[in-house]
């Protein structure tokens, strides 16, 4: 059971060997063991050790919003002390899929994760006047408009439509 915070004094001890769990906040917790022998004070010390660690974050692109277990910490670049283990992260940013992955918190080290986010697929919507032009992308014929081309890279495509008794019109 818990009793207390150290520096403490416990008062009737009986004779004989006694444990208790030492625990704080960004610390390892410590097993201690003392004996009482007879009504003689005594005294036991130890030191406790940090269970932290830095992580840093860097992420392409920059500006994305960072969550660790689900508590969103800020923005990347990111830096900031954290307690050993395993811990969840996800990084969102408009444009970019989601990226959840599990992380190793390595005490008294600096863990440094560089990400790079995938881009979102783009779609575009052609129409044209008169309806029912064929449409290409880059030279390839995709369907005849309206239509909704989906699955684009970023990037510059050339876009034409084409339909018989009317001018060609290109776009980039």
């Amino acid at each position: 059971k818990e009793i207390g915070q150290t520096p403490m004094i416990l008062h009737g001890q009986t004779i004989g060997t006694h444990k208790a769990i030492l625990k704080k906040p960004g610390m390892v917790p410590q097993e201690i063991s003392w004996t009482i022998e007879d009504a003689r004070p005594k005294s036991v010390r130890t030191s406790l050790f940090s269970n932290m660690g830095v992580l840093k974050i860097n992420v392409t692109p920059a500006n994305a919003q960072i969550s660790i277990d689900g508590k969103p910490k800020g923005r990347s670049p990111f830096t900031e002390s954290i307690e050993q283990g395993e811990h969840q992260l996800e990084i969102e940013a408009a444009g970019y899929e989601k990226h959840i992955q599990t992380i190793l918190v390595e005490r008294e080290k600096e863990n440094t994760y560089n990400i790079v986010l995938n881009i979102l697929p783009a779609s575009i919507n052609v129409n044209s006047q008169p309806q029912g032009a064929d449409i290409f992308i880059n030279g390839k014929l995709v369907g005849k408009a309206p239509v909704n081309i989906s699955g684009l890279q970023p990037g510059k495509y050339q876009i034409r439509a084409e339909k018989q008794g009317f001018d060609i019109s290109s776009r980039e």
